[in-house]
């Protein structure tokens, strides 16, 4: 499509039949119910296990119900505080503490 030597207008024809196709509506419809839904089930996943701090799964999904509001900055923002506190308790956390909390019901 970008290359000089297309013709303009067939290219035009062309963006304008896939933009409008329902097949790229699927898709994408798709990937954001796809999206939205591990969003829950990582929250659901991380608060039924008792190993992290609720506020994480909390944030997850406040940043789920900003998002469907419409204020998607803000969105980001608690998802990103959710997930790098995550990575924060992963990171913090030895070995040690992981296995005793698997064999342990999943309580810190």
């Amino acid at each position: 499509m970008v290359h000089p030597a297309a013709d303009r207008q067939q290219m035009v024809a062309l963006l304008q039949r896939l933009e409008g196709g329902i097949a790229l509506k699927f898709i994408f419809g798709g990937l954001l119910v796809g999206l939205f839904l591990g969003w829950v089930i990582l929250s659901a996943a991380l608060f039924a296990t008792r190993v992290v701090p609720r506020a994480i799964p909390a944030s997850i999904l406040v940043s789920l119900v900003i998002n469907f509001v419409g204020l998607e900055m803000l969105s980001r923002l608690f998802f990103l505080i959710g997930l790098g506190w995550l990575g924060v308790v992963v990171l913090v956390r030895g070995d040690d503490a992981w296995v005793a909390a698997e064999t342990d019901g999943g309580r810190p």
